[in-house]
């Protein structure tokens, strides 16, 4: 009698966790589908690429050899050295356990720089925070999906990234320089805090983050050097960075096929340079028959890539030399807002931005949706949902291959992140005189 009773009594209990924790029991369920498929899946770019050139590091080989498909600063190398030692199962959970702690963490911190509210127990009385909350990961989470199903490390960037933003919203700028410095340390675009820093005026801060990202790649070197000497980075510096100058050179070319660089040089390569055509094995590359040369090309990617800073540089003057405004705004959305500018930066300037690296456009979505749920604001609405519909076109499970091709190679999560940068851009041009209270 006392065991019939207590099912009923833990049905019950459940259902109380369920409904009071929600989020958390979402969060549960989603750790357990994705820890399948992850730990089963056949090929693993983190195995087939970082640990291999981290096993390539041990015994003093090339780590940039071709066809490694290893096109990092070295310091990723070095990092997944202790992977090497386990076995692939252990390798592999491990793994899986630091990427979703990372995924925990880039939405915990990004929904509190955008001013969240709590979502569950009794705290949680604003029913639309829940309504903002699932509006604004649209912008983003598939991407760090994404960057989960190929095993990339771009989620623990992600965490990196807006744990910087987090403390440097908090006035602690010398450990958002550290945790901006580490991410740059991964792969250079978070670079590009260096000069938003200067700015602001957090000299230490820009300074810690270059010198932690430096820092950083010289380790490798502890280990091994490269067969004619020297030094890894300047290794990596000379075989990516510096034929990028030359005249010949394309921008938008890097190390993956066409259609899977979003940013702008890789728009504008496949615009103007090459073509495509459908075959049995899907869609081909093909030249262009009127292709513009690389000196032409760059004047037009690097033309637009100035004027959309001097947008951004002017959006930022503006808006952070404008005292009075400071009431009109609730300072996380503000703060936000900037630091959402110089995330969509790093992914439309970066000569190569996959669908993995735009993860971070959760933060800016947050943002826009807060802004525009509280506001009421039309404009805004328009471009939070015409971004979330354009980034949806390049999903392959929605409308299959065909079509996600062709979206990507017009650029459909580029113009995700260009409208999301309208937003941001609108929100810090925006004058109220009323009292925004988001």
């Amino acid at each position: 009698m006392s065991g019939s009773c207590a099912v009923p009594e833990l049905h019950k209990r459940i259902l109380g966790l369920t409904r009071d924790h929600p989020y958390t029991v979402l969060g549960l369920i989603l750790f357990l589908g994705l820890a399948v498929p992850f730990n089963l899946r056949q090929t693993s770019e983190w195995e087939n690429v970082y640990l291999q050139a981290a096993s390539n590091l041990l015994a003093g080989k090339d780590i940039y050899a071709v066809g490694s498909g290893y096109l990092y600063p070295p310091f990723g190398a070095w990092l997944a050295i202790p992977f090497t030692f386990l076995p692939q199962p252990v390798s592999r959970m491990v793994w899986f356990l630091i990427n979703m702690t990372c995924l925990f963490f880039m939405c915990r911190w990004a929904w509190l720089l955008s001013g969240g509210k709590s979502l569950e127990g009794a705290t949680a009385r604003d029913k639309k925070e829940h309504f903002i909350f699932f509006l604004g990961l649209a912008s983003g989470i598939r991407y760090a999906f994404n960057a989960l199903s190929h095993q990339q490390t771009d989620v623990v960037i992600g965490a990196l990234l807006m744990g910087g933003c987090l403390v440097l919203q908090r006035k602690g700028s010398l450990r958002a320089g550290t945790c901006f410095g580490l991410a740059a340390a991964f792969k250079a675009t978070p670079l590009l805090w260096s000069p938003y820093l200067l700015w602001r005026g957090w000299w230490g801060a820009a300074l810690g983050l270059v010198c932690v990202a430096l820092g950083a790649n010289l380790l490798p070197n502890l280990v091994s050097a490269p067969g004619h000497g020297g030094l890894w980075l300047t290794e990596w510096v000379s075989r990516y960075l510096l034929p990028m100058s030359a005249s010949n050179h394309y921008p938008g070319i890097w190390g993956s096929a066409a259609i899977f660089n979003q940013s702008l040089a890789g728009a504008g390569y496949r615009w103007f340079v090459i073509d495509w055509r459908w075959t049995e094995t899907g869609l081909e590359v093909i030249e262009k028959s009127n292709a513009l040369s690389p000196t032409t090309l760059k004047w037009l990617v690097y033309g637009s890539e100035a004027l959309l800073l001097l947008g951004a540089s002017l959006l930022l003057r503006r808006h952070g030399s404008d005292k009075s405004e400071a009431q009109e705004w609730i300072a996380p959305v503000r703060d936000s807002l900037e630091y959402s500018v110089i995330l969509l930066l790093m992914l439309l300037l970066s000569p190569m931005s996959g669908k993995a690296h735009f993860g971070t456009m959760i933060l800016p979505g947050f943002c826009l949706a807060r802004l525009a749920v509280r506001t009421k604001d039309a404009t805004l609405w328009a471009l939070l949902l015409i971004s979330i519909l354009t980034g949806i076109l390049s999903n392959e499970f929605l409308w299959g291959e065909r079509v996600s091709s062709l979206a990507l190679w017009y650029g459909s999560v580029t113009w995700s992140a260009f409208f999301l940068m309208l937003g941001c851009g609108y929100g810090l041009a925006k004058r109220s005189k009323d009292d925004v209270r988001v």
